[in-house]
Parts: structure tokens; C-alpha cells; sequence
């Protein structure tokens, strides 16, 4: 199984290499902000949205991701040259994934070596596995974490080992500071331990999360609002933004119907609608 596995890693870090296109970058939005994001860590201007008018915090997107891509910033300063090595992160974080699938599912397990190689062989093929490790997204480095807070979470739910229990923690909130749909990961691992009656893990699970979580919090309230334009709600803060949307779509059709609120992840604003 061993050889196997080899193959198949290889096999698509090929894919990866020959996905790697630059030229991409800036097909989509999040992309965008990300480098824009990881310059301002990388040049000392604090974690803000610098293409933007006044600069505002970024208090948005958690810092992550932006922070990993700043280090290869600093190594190479040069853009738009630097969005090669900045994509290698993508396919190494997509690759140290497959890796930590397979050994998750034997060393726990889940399955057999024949059933977990079959298993990352499928998501090695997967369409958007191969997108997103020629991409600047988070959403491979947020799977990574997740798996890996998930794997330390069984290990400790036992209740011998707390420490893998605060390693558990921590990762969670790892993955909460890579995309803000992370903050599910430490509640689902709360509730499997408190399942298990696991209850000196789930401590130290919570308290593991609270470390990494806490501050970004603690930051994103510390920041001054920004000047309240279209933009900056918009890049800034989900909330401010889904109350906007909502009440853009209250003034353009006069009425709080249910079928509005149905509708609403595929809402987009009319021209009129707009400041």
C-alpha cells in the first residue's frame, strides 16, 4: 500500500505543477484579497484591506491564510512574480491533505489500507481538489486543520491524553482563523467529546480553541469602524453587509416577504440599488 500511495501523491502533485498558472490570479475576489492582505502584513501596514480608500482593517476574512502568504512575501517581494511560490503553498497544503487523509483513516481505524487508498485516489481526481491546489484560496489549508483537529480530538477522547486534547483545541482554532466557518470546528469537537463524557479533554479543547480565537475577536472589536461605504461594509463585515442587502432588497420590491429571504444567497444588487 505504501508504493501505492506513493503513486497517487505523485501523481497528483504532477497535476498540481502542471495547474499552476499565475495568470489565474484575480479571476475571482478572494484571491485578490488575500495578497492585498498578505503585502500589508509582509510591508509592515498592519492586517488592512491597502487597495482600498483609508485602508481599512481587515476584520472580515481571519488572518491565516494571509499571515502564510506573507512569509513568502517577504522571502520574494517581487509581484507579480511571487505568485508562483505563492501557489506551491497551495499545492503543498493540497498534498500534505491527501497524506493526512490516508493516515487518519488507517491509524484510527476507519478503514483498511486498500478502502483508504481508494479513498484519497478519488479525491486526488476530484475537480475541485485539483482547482483549489493551483489556487489562492483557504479552503485547503482550512480542510488540513480541520483533519488534523478532528484526528487529535478521537485520540484523546479516551481521556488519557488531555494534552492531545489541547493540541485538538488549538487546531480548531487554527482552522477558525483560516475561514470564519471555522468556529463550527470547536463547538462539533465540544459536543463529541461531551457525547463521550470526555469531560478533562473538552476542557482542554475549549481552552486550546479560546487561545487562538479569543484575540482575533478581541482584535476585530478593538478596530474603529470604517467610513460607512458601500466598499468598506461590503469587505469588512458580513454582518453589516447581510443587513444592508436586506434592506436593499426591502426599498427595490416594498416588501418583507419570506420568498425574499428564500432567495437571498442568490440576490445580487440591482443598479438602482446601489449608493
Amino acid at each position: 500500500m505504501t508504493l501505492g500511495l506513493v503513486m497517487v501523491v505523485a501523481a497528483f502533485i504532477g497535476l498540481c505543477l502542471f495547474n499552476l498558472e499565475p495568470a489565474r490570479f484575480g479571476a475571482h475576489h478572494d484571491d485578490g484579497i488575500y495578497v492585498v492582505t498578505a503585502k500589508a502584513l509582509a510591508t509592515g501596514q498592519g492586517y488592512r484591506i491597502i487597495s482600498l480608500p483609508d485602508r481599512p482593517a481587515q476584520t472580515k476574512y481571519p488572518p491565516l491564510y494571509p499571515f502564510l502568504l506573507s512569509l513568502i512575501w517577504r522571502v520574494y517581494p517581487d509581484f507579480p512574480g511571487n505568485l508562483r511560490p505563492m501557489l506551491l503553498l497551495s499545492a503543498m497544503t493540497a498534498t500534505l491533505f491527501l497524506l493526512a487523509t490516508y493516515f487518519y483513516l488507517t491509524r484510527q481505524g476507519h478503514c483498511g489500507p486498500v478502502v483508504a487508498l481508494l479513498i484519497v485516489g478519488l479525491m486526488a481526481c476530484n475537480r475541485r481538489m485539483i482547482l483549489f491546489s493551483g489556487l489562492l484560496y483557504s479552503e485547503l489549508t482550512y480542510a488540513l486543520l480541520s483533519l488534523l483537529a478532528v484526528w487529535a480530538a478521537e485520540r484523546c477522547a479516551d481521556g488519557r491524553r488531555t494534552w492531545t486534547g489541547f493540541l485538538a483545541g488549538g487546531l480548531a482554532g487554527l482552522a477558525c482563523l483560516t475561514r470564519t466557518m471555522g468556529i463550527t470546528r470547536p463547538a462539533a469537537l465540544a459536543l463529541y467529546l461531551l457525547a463521550r463524557r470526555s469531560y478533562r479533554p473538552l476542557a482542554a479543547v475549549l481552552l486550546g480553541a479560546a487561545l487562538f480565537i479569543g484575540p482575533w475577536h478581541a482584535w476585530r472589536r478593538a478596530q474603529p469602524p470604517p467610513k460607512p461605504t458601500a466598499s468598506a461594509t461590503y469587505y469588512t463585515d458580513y454582518g453589516a453587509d447581510f443587513r444592508d442587502i436586506v434592506w436593499e432588497m426591502r426599498a427595490c420590491f416594498g416588501t418583507w416577504r419570506p420568498k425574499t429571504f428564500i432567495t437571498l444567497p442568490c440576490y445580487s444588487r440591482p443598479p438602482w440599488c446601489y449608493p
